[in-house]
Parts: C-alpha cells; structure tokens; sequence
C-alpha cells in the first residue's frame, strides 16, 4: 500500500514530548478553545477519525497482558500533552449503543471495518493486526492546520501505524451548534452533483465497487432511478432531517454520511484514504470546508441549473468547479476509450506510469511537467516527477510519467490496486488536457 507519510509534515516539528514549557501551538490551542461557547452559526467546525493497524509481531512490546494497545497510545497521548502545556485528554471510548462520546476529547476505539490484517511485501504474507481508530476533538478557527500534524507526528513517531485498502480518514464538518435544514439541503444537493467528480481526488480503492463502507449517494437504492434535477426537486421537498437523510444516506456506509447529523449535527465525508499524510490531510479538510462553504451559499435556482444534465461539465462552467474546490476534468462525453495499463515501464531513469488513450491521435498536447502533473503523481505517492514523456505505439497515444530513481518507498514492490490508482491519476490529468 501507500507509504506512511503522517510523519512527513514539511510546514513544522511536532512539540517535543520531553519539554516542559508550553509551545506557541499550545498557546493557540488554549485561546482557540477559550471562545468554544460563544459559537456562531457562521463557524465551521471540523472533526476527523483516522484509522489505522498496529502490526502484531514478536516486536511489539506494547502488546502485553498487562496493558492493552489502546492503554499505551491513550498514556503516550496524555504525557505528550502534559509536557507540552496542552490541557486536553485522551479517552478509549466503548462501542456501545447510545453512548455518547466526550467530544472535547481524543478518542481511541477499536475499528470493526478495517481488515486487521497487512500485507508484507518482502515476504508476501499477511500480519495480523490491531485496528485502532482516533478521533480528534472537535476542532474551530482553522486550529486542525496544526493541531493534526503536531499530533500525528507524535503518535507515528512512537508507534509503527500502517494502512491498508480498508482503513479510512473520515472528516465531520459542523457549523456552530449544528446545520439547519436548509444548509444540509444545500450540501446534499451539491454532493449529488458533483460527487463523480469528487472521486478524483481520492484513490481506486476508495470507491464503492472495492470498499462497502463508502456506497455513492447519488446511486442509493432511492435516487438511482432519478434524474439530477428530479433529485433536487426530492431533496429541497424533505421536510425533515430524517426525510433528508433516508434520501441521501439510508445508512451511515456511504461517501458522505448525513446520519451524523442526528447524532453530531454533522456531515460525515468518509471517502479519504488514511494513508495521505498529515499535509494531504489538511489540504483535504480545508476541501471540504471550501466546498460545504460553497454548498450553503449557493441557490436553489443554481443548484436547478447545475444539475440539468447527470454529467456537471455540461452544465457547470470551470467557474463552478473552482468555487467548490472540484477537480474540473472535462466532459464524460469527450472521454474515449482510456484503459487502466497494469504493467508499466520501469529502468533507466526511474519509476514510469502510462496512461493510454485508443482512437484518434491527439495533437498538439503541450504537457510538460507542471504543477498538475506533480499533483496527480504525489496524490498517493510523494513522488518527484522527472519527465513527462510523449509517444505513439501503433494507434494509441501513451503519456509516461517518470520519477525520480531512488524515490520508491515499496523497494520495488507495488500492488495491482496501486499500479491501478497510479494509473488513474494520470489518465485523470491526461484527460484534463485533451478536453
């Protein structure tokens, strides 16, 4: 799977445990926390759950009968913000029904969804494990652009947290003291217009037809029959929560879990890998606030007109996709033909992806190595691109991506669903271009 990069963080260090004075992060977390009661309905709050495996092997030490997995995270959590002047705790929180959880507090649990088990890529076999899921508190004023990296930094440096297909990084988006109907209408209504859309920015794996915790909203049992613009009529008609979300999210196993609303007066976007890293983290939260923001302001009569036809591209300008944070990716029906290539090229220079295209030949491309081209390639990677190579091969049009040698973190192992993910961001970018 991808590499563990939520020890990667470039924009800071996280706070040292052994320290005994506050950090100026601290300072923040404290002044933050200070006006929690005096919430408007104009702040956006943000919660996020990470799921992760702790590999069982003869070297986990923590694993004895005397204190579980969850005991040693939840005592290393607390000392590390003890020394850093941090007053918050960390609890383990029983799954029971109705139990509602402290959401001033870190959370661990144990995690039912995820396969416990990791792959070993220099033996081939699987290690069992212990899925663990932490959640943070609720978060307010942009406090996650620290508050995730300086924690995750901390628990990665002091526990092996791997990942897999199953393990998933879910963000609740709040509003003060919750979402009145017609806000969740609004993001309701956004995330059936531009959901296909939205799955580019996240991995093969993370997509119906491999994962079943993450269904698609817009293709539930009661919308699938619709069209879009049936869709808003239905949805700007519900004259509950309830009516909304038996709509929406029958259950809380979809991409965009409104269920959340009854229990947290929140939308849950459950559809992010776990893997991405402590920046990609915050890019993806900062996502999520700009297109739920975008969502609320936007009107009925808009919302009308983007969903006149099932593919958004046809409907919505750039414009549109940009206001949302949504990856423009051009018109379905412009889309010929793109094959996912399970083996690519690799020597000389590095690492290759290929993205292939059949029919008609394309002229007069230009790609070259541009901010998009990086993007496409560190969306699950943290690769450096070399060079962007264009070529024929008999009647198809192939697009190779090189990167630097030396940067593949799997020592030359690389699985199908990541061959394939790797593929489809770069098919994704070639798309973008050819349009």
């Amino acid at each position: 799977m991808g590499p563990n990069l939520w020890g990667a963080h470039t924009a800071g260090t996280a706070t040292n445990p052994n320290s005994t004075s506050p950090s100026p992060r601290s300072e923040i977390y404290q002044t933050a926390n200070a006006h929690q009661t005096n919430n408007t309905s104009s702040i956006i709050t943000i919660g996020m759950e990470l799921e992760f495996l702790i590999a069982k092997t003869p070297h986990s030490l923590f694993f004895s009968p005397k204190s579980s997995i969850f005991e040693t995270i939840r005592a290393s959590l607390q000392n590390f913000f003890h020394a850093g002047g941090i007053s918050i705790q960390t609890d383990i929180f029983p799954q029971r029904p109705n139990h509602q959880p402290d959401q001033s507090k870190f959370r661990l649990m144990e995690e039912r969804s995820c396969d416990p088990f990791l792959l070993d890529h220099a033996t081939g076999k699987k290690i069992p494990g212990e899925a663990v899921e932490i959640c943070t508190p609720i978060m307010r004023f942009r406090s996650w652009e620290w508050v995730i990296p300086t924690v995750f930094e901390h628990l990665t440096a002091q526990f092996d947290c791997r990942f897999n297909t199953t393990t998933g990084l879910h963000v609740h988006v709040g509003r003060g003291c919750g979402w009145d109907l017609s806000a969740a209408k609004s993001i309701a209504k956004a995330v059936i217009i531009f959901e296909s859309t939205l799955d580019h920015y996240h991995p093969l794996h993370r997509a119906p037809a491999w994962n079943w915790c993450i269904h698609s909203n817009r293709d539930n049992d009661n919308l699938t029959y619709f069209a879009k613009s049936t869709i808003m009529r239905k949805l700007e008609d519900a004259g509950t929560f309830q009516e909304l979300i038996n709509l929406i999210s029958p259950h809380k196993f979809f991409k965009y879990n409104f269920n959340s609303l009854k229990r947290y007066g929140t939308v849950e976007f459950r559809q992010a890998d776990a893997s991405i890293g402590t920046d990609r983290a915050v890019q993806w939260i900062n996502l999520v606030v700009r297109f739920v923001t975008a969502a609320v302001e936007a009107t009925p009569e808009e919302f009308e007109r983007w969903a006149e036809d099932e593919d958004p591209a046809i409907c919505c300008p750039p414009e549109v996709f940009d206001r949302f944070g949504v990856p423009w990716v051009g018109a379905q029906e412009q889309v010929k033909d793109f094959q996912m290539v399970e083996d690519f090229s690799f020597g000389g220079g590095g690492w290759g992806i290929a993205a292939w295209r059949g029919g008609e030949a394309v002229e007069e491309w230009g790609l070259e190595i541009t901010q998009a081209v990086q993007e496409s390639v560190d969306l699950w990677t943290g690769w450096e691109v070399k060079e962007v190579l264009l070529g024929d091969n008999m009647d198809l049009r192939v697009l190779e991506v090189r990167v630097e040698e030396g940067t593949n973190p799997l020592e030359g192992s690389l699985s199908i669903e990541d061959t394939r993910t790797m593929i489809e961001e770069a098919s994704n970018y070639l798309l973008s271009r050819t349009n």
